[in-house]
């Protein structure tokens, strides 16, 4: 088993020379306690203006692959880690705040818990971490884990490694100091990939922070939003959905109560009625996108339809299976409540029925359009399923054959 190590230096001078030599020192013990026969140290100089680039030149044992201008910390790492050759790819970061030793035992948890991930955590008592970093890395960590639904304490941290069969599996990823929360994010959507995390040792870096600590935070909390929408995105929908259900029973529940008690209701309690279909309504969409964009994304990351939660199933059963009736009964119901109108338009060009008649019935037209246009485009990601395996059928008889 090889690791290649990649360090990613950006005007490191101060303390490349010992992150290297410790990367390389550590290749003895990797051999002896966690089964890694060989080690390979990949710098990349991401554009630095000192003397980065000299030092690791001098290192014996070193590799060295430059950018011509600063390009960013995560494309230093695509560029380190399309340069490595190893079976594991570990990185860590070149201002001496991880100790290289570490390696130790992430490739043991690695090899031994035949893991994809092994994340190096910088937050626990020991830990040098200045407290406002420490806070908003634990507050990073909490909002992945809560929409992820699976638990980790540091979603920043910048020594880990990971199985070079797994790294094009967490493509796209930013170019910028992102990268690291985003190919946590990334890994942590995919319920298919075994993510470990093991306490690390974490000093004070040397030489002056690249990291803002306001603007970064900013980028870093967009990151993880967009890539939660983009790999989980029915969890958000679900869960506006559901509040937007919740809404509008709770406001349905006294106009019920006094139709069941007189027999009829009064003028101003159809701006109610109106509240409630538009909160139903908004509700049913929200779940409908969540469901349809979770089914694309499951096609898009894995090409196949993974076993969907007990919440889309029920979905599927209980919306999906009568889209196309519901779409269309609630279409002809729009048109029959409003046929009157649409005469006394057509013959006298005037309209003389109450507004929320037209109000209503324009609503109720507007969603049945959107639950016909739901039902086409399920059909179309069911169809594109059934293609995305009778490829992959295809491509296993034709290896067979070969």
């Amino acid at each position: 088993m090889k690791l290649s190590i990649v360090v990613p230096a950006l005007n490191e001078a101060d303390a490349i020379r010992g992150v290297v030599e410790g990367c390389l020192a550590a290749g003895p013990k990797l051999a002896a306690d966690a089964g890694v026969s060989e080690l390979e140290v990949v710098v990349v100089d991401d554009g630095s203006t000192d003397q980065t680039a000299a030092i690791v030149g001098s290192i014996p044992g070193a590799r060295l692959v430059s950018h011509p201008r600063n390009l960013g910390y995560g494309r230093a790492l695509k560029t380190g880690f399309d340069a490595a050759t190893g079976d594991l790819l570990g990185f860590l970061d070149g201002d001496g705040t991880c100790d290289p030793l570490f390696f130790e035992a992430l490739c043991r948890e690695a090899i031994g818990a035949n893991a994809d991930i092994v994340l190096g955590s910088r937050l626990h008592a020991g830990s040098q971490m200045p407290v406002l970093r420490r806070v908003g890395n634990a507050l990073f960590a909490a909002l992945v884990s809560v929409w992820s639904g699976r638990r980790v304490s540091d979603s920043a941290s910048g020594m880990r490694v990971l199985r070079a069969s797994v790294w094009p599996r967490l493509q796209p990823l930013p170019d910028g100091l992102s990268f690291t929360p985003a190919m946590s994010c990334r890994a942590l959507f995919d319920s298919e990939l075994k993510i470990v995390e093991v306490p690390m040792p974490y000093r004070e870096r040397q030489g002056k922070s690249k990291l803002s600590v306001v603007r970064d935070g900013f980028r870093f909390l967009g990151i993880i939003v967009l890539t939660a929408l983009t790999y989980q995105p029915f969890r958000f929908y679900a869960a506006g959905g559901g509040l937007f259900l919740a809404i509008a029973l709770a406001y349905a529940i006294y106009p019920a109560v006094l139709y069941a008690r007189s027999g009829g209701l009064p003028q101003w309690m159809q701006y109610r009625l109106v509240t409630v279909f538009v909160l139903s309504v908004c509700g049913l969409n929200m779940l409908c996108v969540g469901h349809l964009s979770q089914r694309l994304m499951d096609l898009a990351n894995a090409g196949r339809l993974r076993s969907p939660s007990w919440l889309q199933t029920l979905i599927d059963r209980a919306l999906f299976r009568y889209l196309l009736p519901l779409g269309t009964f609630l279409v002809a119901l729009g048109v029959v409540l409003n046929a009157d109108t649409i005469w006394q338009y057509a013959t006298t060009l005037t309209i003389q029925v109450s507004w929320w008649q037209v109000v209503v019935g324009g609503l109720l037209v507007t969603a049945g359009m959107m639950f016909l246009v739901f039902d086409t485009l399920s059909r179309a990601v069911r169809l594109l399923a059934q293609r995305s395996e009778e490829l992959k059928r295809a491509q296993a008889v034709d290896r067979e054959r070969r």
